[in-house]
């Protein structure tokens, strides 16, 4: 993603070196839960000063609050479809908003840069990655435009589609809850799902995204086995997959037949088991709580879990040496990331 965005600067601002926008391009690779830090503005000169003051701006609202440096920027500057893009998944006041000017402007926005990159499937997916962060209006956004889009990104928002039209049939309640005709709405859309997660697989089976989508199809669609084989397809892809993880965390609590200690030698696994430059140990500590917020709940109890296993406490202040090295973070456990390593 940062050579997209470098080329995206360097076309809006050629006279600006890319070492000097570094501290913002940092940013915007990363997964954004952190507070945006503002640039020294003394540092960029005067023609880079609309950016710097709209970023500027931006850093100072109230997450998820759009900023009106940021919107005339982006209003008036043509191309750089990448950057743009990545402002998108910033700027809006909800991620759960479905309709209104500025959620249409942020579809749009990414359906252009889908259409710009066709053929280049490390943009399609991305593309994928950062429609999956905002909301349920995207993709079926992108559907309606889906015969003009990368094969593979087709495929996954088409199985994205049914499969949210498959939990819409069925109804979030317990089994006694859901009508014969939920059931078979359920299932008929599942196949729908598995058809098309299967497809996106085989046009890129080095992508992790399509088996991370089948390690939930694997517990909930009886046409698709194998639980246990799409965890590890996903994880020989991308071994800290946070799809793959929680999926597989989800539909291994006690409700869906699984267990609070299963999910905790998960967690151990992936913390004991972490790599240098990966998530896999935020990925455990997420486990955790996916295992207690449904049994005994928050993060206190994760702390006395982690007290209580003291090889997989050690295990986690390895890890986060090694995290503190790579600059790697994650606000959703800041409390536990201040543990001494």
């Amino acid at each position: 993603m940062r050579e997209y965005l470098n080329a995206d600067l360097k076309s809006l601002y050629p006279d600006t070196d890319e070492t000097v926008w570094k501290p913002l391009v940092d940013q915007l690779v990363n997964d954004f839960n952190e507070q945006p830090l503002p640039l020294d503005a003394s540092a960029f000169p005067e023609s880079a000063q609309d950016l710097v003051k709209a970023w500027n701006e931006y850093c100072g609202v109230v997450y998820y609050k759009s900023s009106p440096a940021l919107e005339k920027w982006y209003s008036t500057k043509k191309g750089a479809l990448f950057l743009k893009m990545r402002f998108a998944t910033l700027r809006y006041v909800s991620p759960n908003a479905d309709a209104g000017p500025e959620v249409n402007a942020r579809n749009k926005t990414l359906l252009d840069l889908a259409k710009a990159y066709k053929d280049d499937p490390v943009v399609s997916r991305i593309i994928y990655l950062f429609a999956n962060e905002t909301n349920e209006s995207t993709f079926p956004f992108l559907e309606k435009h889906a015969e003009n889009l990368d094969p593979w990104l087709k495929e996954m928002i088409l199985g994205r589609n049914f499969l949210a039209a498959a939990w819409d049939e069925r109804g979030g309640g317990y089994a006694g809850s859901v009508t014969e005709e939920g059931w078979i709405g359920f299932k008929e859309n599942l196949i729908q799902a598995k058809k098309h997660f299967e497809a996106a697989h085989q046009i890129q089976s080095s992508f992790s995204e399509a088996a991370s989508q089948m390690v939930e199809l694997s517990v909930i669609c009886s046409e698709v086995p194998d639980n246990e084989y799409w965890l590890k397809t996903a994880l020989e892809r991308e071994i800290d997959s946070n799809t793959a993880i929680y999926n597989y965390a989800w539909y291994h609590l006690p409700r869906w037949c699984g267990s609070t200690n299963g999910l905790l030698n998960f967690a151990e696994a992936l913390i004991r088991n972490h790599k240098p430059g990966t998530k896999m140990a935020l990925r455990g500590l997420r486990v955790i709580d996916v295992a207690l917020a449904y049994g005994c709940g928050g993060y206190q109890n994760a702390m006395t879990i982690l007290k209580d296993r003291p090889e997989m406490y050690d295990s986690l202040k390895k890890a986060f040496e090694q995290m503190r090295k790579d600059k790697i973070t994650d606000s959703s456990f800041s409390d536990l990331y201040m543990l001494e390593a």
